[in-house]
């Protein structure tokens, strides 16, 4: 069965959904409604997993302040991006003073309390 009015199709359980006798206005109607009613169970479907998700992330609250601290996805990605960009840039001037010995990173030792 191809899925098309005019054509055979059977439905789930492998009965024929067209009889030889409907016209090809009643098959394309019939065939609509098919189509609608499949629409609407993969909505119902849809909905549930969304209902899901939204669960899900209410229940998390670090990710509820993540959202609230960046508004969005998009939003830390963006934030993200421009601080890789930065640290990358600040990496290469920091290679470029390690040849001298003045500026060259040095680590502070701990000063004892006396």
């Amino acid at each position: 069965a191809t899925g098309r009015p005019g054509s055979s199709m059977t439905d789930h359980s492998g009965r024929m959904g067209f009889s030889m006798g409907e016209s090809n206005e009643e098959r394309e109607g019939m065939y609509v409604v098919d189509l609608i009613k499949r629409k609407f169970t993969a909505l119902e479907r849809l909905v549930f997993v969304l209902k899901k998700k939204v669960l899900t992330f209410e229940s998390n609250e670090d990710l509820v302040d993540t959202m609230d601290r960046f508004g969005s996805v998009q939003d830390m990605l963006a934030q993200n991006e421009r601080l890789r960009d930065e640290n990358e840039k600040l990496r290469l001037r920091e290679l470029r003073f390690t040849r001298n010995p003045l500026l060259r990173r040095r680590i502070c030792k701990p000063q004892n309390a006396a």
